[in-house]
């Protein structure tokens, strides 16, 4: 099977390649162009989450609660944003892909098959998270002078973190293919993720993260300690990402 497993995921890496050789002279530029813009642009996000996350730092008393905090909330966001994508993604990749009956007519197992779209979903859902989430952690790793345990952790958290999210969406939308056509369902997300994400954004309006900046923001000491400490449920999955992350960066046993 794990023979059988780098053979399946073949053609789309050599799809990537010959979109590379065959493209035009624009083409090429256009690709190089959007990788470089992509660049700046985690260069600007590295920027604006080191001072963030120093002048969260810097704050008496609360400062490393505070980025706690801050992370626990990114962190969150990436996650919803991943079990998201991935429904979207295992409905294209598993019962709506244009090879599928190639493939399953091929003297081949359903778990070879099952575990090499799995792989797919999950490179084609999360590359983007995790090339955008990294200067959020680097920003974090920069504000402590964290050190190579730190870059460990992240590495080793990051397999995790997305994984979870690959497995939950691969399994709703199994369950959502099994009552309504798979087309719908694909077509029917992308409405619920413009709803979605029109809700995450109001939903940090109210929660207005920037308040916690300032203690002053509380009618008493008590109030912005409470509303800081506020836990998250310890058996989901950003939860174990922080306390791993935060451990490292201050230097504290492993939990």
């Amino acid at each position: 099977m794990a023979a059988s497993i780098p053979a399946l995921l073949a053609p789309r890496v050599q799809g990537q390649r010959n979109r590379w050789l065959r493209a035009s002279r624009g083409e090429r530029t256009t690709l190089v162009l959007f990788g470089l813009l992509g660049l700046v642009f985690w260069l600007f996000l590295f920027g604006l989450f080191d001072v963030l996350v120093k002048e969260a730092y810097a704050v008496e008393i609360f400062g490393p609660i505070l980025t706690r905090r801050l992370m626990e909330m990114l962190l969150i966001g990436l996650f919803t944003l991943l079990c998201f994508s991935n429904v979207v993604s295992a409905v294209s990749t598993f019962y709506l892909s244009e090879d599928l009956e190639l493939i399953l007519s091929l003297p081949m197992r359903r778990d070879t098959f099952f575990f090499a779209r799995f792989v797919d979903t999950l490179l084609q859902s999360s590359w983007m998270v995790l090339f955008f989430g990294l200067p959020v952690f680097a920003a974090y790793g920069s504000a402590y002078d964290a050190g190579p345990v730190y870059l460990g952790a992240v590495l080793a958290c990051a397999p995790g973190f997305v994984l979870v999210p690959a497995g939950v969406g691969v399994m709703v939308a199994t369950l959502l293919v099994r009552s309504i056509p798979a087309r719908r369902v694909r077509e029917g997300m992308v409405f619920v993720g413009i709803i979605a994400l029109i809700g995450v954004v109001v939903a940090l309006r109210m929660l207005r993260p920037e308040r916690l900046m300032d203690a002053s923001n509380f009618e008493s000491l008590a109030a912005y300690a409470a509303e800081l400490q506020a836990p998250i449920p310890m058996l989901f999955p950003p939860r174990w990402a922080v306390d791993i992350l935060e451990a490292t960066l201050r230097g504290r046993p492993m939990p």
